[in-house]
C-alpha cells in the first residue's frame, strides 16, 4: 500500500503530463503482479467493492479520538478534503506508532475494503479502526478517499495509456482502446489489457490532423477567397470518429478516447461504413432549442467549455445527464470511408466524399452527428462582416482551409473574433486541488450589479510568472477568509481582461460568463468603483440571428 500511496502523491495536484507519466512507468514496472488489477481499477475510476459515507468515517474518528465535531469541521476547511483531515487528525492523536508489517493493495482491498459489503455497522466501524491503526499517515489518506470518494486524481486517462505503452510496447492509441473495456480487478483483464497485437490488425487509432494556426496578417494575403473553405470555428474540442469493424472510438485531440463519455454519438455513428475517419469538433449545446417552436433562439447554442470538460469527465453519464448535456460532433473533414484513405486528395474532394455520407446538415439540438455547410462569401470584406456580427460571438471565429490542400496536416487556420475587454475587480484566487501550500491556480474576477460584486471570469491567462509571484504574495498577504482551496480578497485590485465572447450561464450568479478570458494588465490607477457594470456585458449576449 506505501508505493501506492506514493503514487497517487505524485499524481495529485497541478497536472503535470511528463512527470505523471515519469511516476506511473516507475510504479509500474516495480509493483507486484497482485497490485496492479487493483492499481489500474483506482487509477481509472472503475467500480469500488463498496462506497463508505463520509459522514460514518466521521462520526467513529471523533468517538474513537474523543474530539469535537467543530475541530473537524475547522480542519476540513482549511484542508479541503474530509479523507485527508480525518487521516491528519488520527495521526496527530494516536499513542502508539502503526502496527503490523505493511501489506500491499492488494491484501488492503481484498483483507480490509471488499468484506466491508454487507457488514453491520458495528462489523465496518471495526474493521476500519483496525485498518487506521495499522497505516501510516500518507497512505492512510489514500485508504480514506478509496472508501469515501474515490481517489479523485487529475491524471487524464491519454497519460495512463502512455504509461502503460512504455511498459508494455504496445502503441499509446491501442492501450487507451482497451483501457474502455477493463471494467474488473483481475489479472485476466489486466493480461488482456497488455497482450500483444494480433497480427494484421486494423488500428482504431487516431490520424495526425495539423492544429489550426492563429491567421497573423489580413485574410487577403491568402489570395483569392474562392481558394479557401471558410467555417465557423465552434467552441469545443477537435476530435476524430473512427469506425473499424464492431470498435466505434471517439478520440480528442489530446489522443484522450472518450466513446464511453458519449454514447449516443458512438450509436449515430454505427451507421456510417466501416472504415470512416470523421474530422470534427465535439460540443455540447443547449438543448432548449430544440422545443421551441417561435424561433427566438439560434438552432444550436453550444454551452461554454467548462460544461464539456465536465461532462467528459463522467465515465457513465446518467440519462439525465445526457438530456440536458447532449454532444454534438461537427465534421468537418473526412480521412477515410468504405472505399478506403482520403488523405492524398485534396480538401474539395474530401468534403465531396463526406457530402456522399449524408450527414445531418440541420443542426441537431439533441444530440448527434451534424455536417454544416461551408460559410458562402462574396469575398473577404463579406467573410470579415460575418466574424463582426453580434451573433458569431456564440463562435470562436472562423476555420480556414485550403481548398486544394491534399494533406490533413496542410496549414489551416483560425481567424480569430476581435477580442472583446472589460475592467474587473479580482474578488477570490483559488489553489490547487488538496493543495494548502501549492501555487495560486485561478483567480476570480467580477463586475458590478447594482452593489454587489458578481463573478463573471476565473483565470490566470496572461499574467507571466512574475506578475502571478507577486500577486499571489499579495493575496497570501491580504486573504480575509478561506474555505477550502479558496481564499477572498479585499475588493481592491482591478484588472483588464480580454475575452472572445459572453455566454448565458444561469447556474453562475451573473447569469453569464466569459469566454476564454485572459488577463491584460493591472488597472492601479483605478479604484474598484471604476470597474464595469453587468449590464454592458449583457450588451454582449449573442442574439437570435446567428451562424
Amino acid at each position: 500500500m506505501i508505493p501506492f500511496a506514493a503514487l497517487c502523491d505524485a499524481l495529485d495536484g497541478p497536472p503535470a503530463p511528463a512527470a505523471q507519466r515519469a511516476a506511473l512507468v516507475a510504479y509500474l514496472r516495480a509493483a507486484p503482479a497482485a497490485d496492479l488489477p487493483w492499481a489500474l481499477t483506482l487509477l481509472t475510476d472503475g467500480p469500488r467493492p463498496v462506497r463508505v459515507p463520509p459522514a460514518d468515517l466521521a462520526a467513529w474518528a471523533l468517538d474513537a479520538l474523543a474530539l469535537p465535531r467543530w475541530l473537524l469541521d475547522d480542519c476540513v476547511a482549511h484542508v479541503g478534503d474530509t479523507g485527508e483531515a480525518l487521516a491528519l487528525l488520527i495521526d496527530t492523536h494516536r499513542r502508539d506508532p502503526p502496527e503490523g508489517p505493511p501489506r500491499s493493495l492488494h491484501r488492503w482491498m481484498t483483507e480490509l475494503v471488499a468484506p466491508l459489503k454487507g457488514a453491520d455497522a458495528d462489523a465496518r466501524r471495526a474493521q476500519v479502526l483496525a485498518a487506521w491503526a495499522a497505516l501510516p499517515l500518507r497512505p492512510l489518506v489514500w485508504i480514506n478517499r478509496i472508501l469515501t470518494t474515490g481517489l479523485r486524481l487529475a491524471v487524464p486517462r491519454a497519460v495512463l495509456a502512455q504509461a502503460l505503452a512504455d511498459v508494455s510496447a504496445l502503441p499509446a492509441p491501442e492501450v487507451a482502446h482497451r483501457l474502455t473495456a477493463f471494467t474488473a480487478p483481475t489479472a485476466a483483464a489486466v493480461a488482456a489489457l497488455l497482450a500483444p497485437l494480433a497480427p494484421g490488425l486494423a488500428s482504431c487509432a487516431p490520424h495526425p490532423v495539423s492544429p489550426l494556426e492563429p491567421l497573423a496578417g489580413p485574410a487577403e494575403a491568402l489570395g483569392p477567397c474562392t481558394d479557401w473553405q471558410a467555417t465557423w470555428r465552434w467552441p469545443g474540442l477537435p476530435c476524430q470518429i473512427i469506425r473499424r469493424g464492431a470498435d466505434t472510438c471517439v478520440w480528442t485531440d489530446g489522443a484522450d478516447l472518450v466513446s464511453d463519455r458519449c454514447p449516443a454519438l458512438v450509436a449515430a455513428a454505427r451507421g456510417l461504413p466501416d472504415g470512416t475517419v470523421l474530422v470534427g469538433t465535439l460540443l455540447v449545446v443547449e438543448p432548449s432549442a430544440a422545443s421551441d417552436p417561435s424561433g427566438d433562439r439560434p438552432p444550436l447554442t453550444p454551452q461554454p467549455h467548462d460544461v464539456l470538460t465536465r461532462r467528459l469527465a463522467r465515465p457513465r453519464p446518467s440519462a439525465a445527464v445526457r438530456r440536458r448535456q447532449p454532444l454534438v460532433f461537427v465534421a468537418h473533414d473526412l480521412l477515410a470511408d468504405g472505399a478506403g484513405p482520403l488523405t492524398g486528395q485534396p480538401l474539395r474532394a474530401r468534403l465531396a466524399r463526406l457530402a456522399a455520407l449524408s450527414l445531418p446538415r440541420d443542426p441537431p439540438v439533441a444530440g448527434g452527428l451534424w455536417h454544416p455547410p461551408a460559410l458562402t462569401a462574396a469575398g473577404w470584406p463579406a467573410l470579415e462582416d460575418l466574424r463582426q456580427a453580434p451573433a458569431a460571438r456564440r463562435t470562436r471565429g472562423l476555420r480556414l482551409r485550403p481548398l486544394d490542400g491534399a494533406d490533413p496536416a496542410d496549414p489551416a487556420y483560425h481567424w480569430p473574433l476581435p477580442a472583446l475587454t472589460v475592467c474587473a475587480v479580482l474578488v477570490y484566487a483559488h489553489a490547487g486541488a488538496r493543495r494548502r501550500q501549492a501555487p495560486l491556480t485561478d483567480y476570480t474576477f467580477a463586475v458590478w450589479h447594482g452593489d454587489a460584486l458578481v463573478p463573471v471570469a476565473k483565470t490566470a491567462e496572461g499574467l507571466s510568472p512574475a506578475d502571478r509571484a507577486a500577486l499571489d504574495a499579495w493575496i497570501h498577504a491580504h486573504t480575509l477568509d478561506r474555505m477550502g482551496p479558496v481564499r477572498t480578497v479585499p475588493a481592491e485590485r482591478v484588472f483588464a481582461l480580454s475575452f472572445a465572447a459572453v455566454t448565458a450561464s444561469p447556474r453562475h450568479k451573473a447569469g453569464l460568463v466569459l469566454q476564454a478570458p485572459r488577463v491584460l494588465a493591472p488597472r492601479p490607477a483605478l479604484a474598484p468603483a471604476d470597474a464595469a457594470r453587468l449590464a454592458a456585458l449583457q450588451a454582449h449576449l449573442p442574439s437570435a440571428a446567428g451562424p
